[in-house]
């Protein structure tokens, strides 16, 4: 369950505090720990696509979230 820490900063981040849109961010961040991905690829994941109309996502916010995660497993 290491995708906790992201899906913490991506919801605090944003303030979420809606249950739906919380369950959203952790399908995205879901998809950003578990899987090897570039900005491109991840934009076409459903964990991504699920979050697209609630959340406005820069291309850097979502490179630093990649890039932060790959950070954390490199323990």
């Amino acid at each position: 369950m290491t995708h906790y820490p992201l899906a913490a900063k991506i919801a605090t981040d944003y303030g979420v505090t809606d249950m739906a849109d919380g369950m959203r961010i952790e399908m995205l961040a879901m998809e950003i720990d578990g899987n090897n991905h570039t900005l491109e690829s991840l934009k076409k994941t459903p964990g991504y696509l699920s979050t697209v109309n609630d959340f406005t996502f820069t291309d850097e916010y979502l490179q630093g979230l990649l890039d932060w995660s790959l950070s954390l497993t490199n323990y």
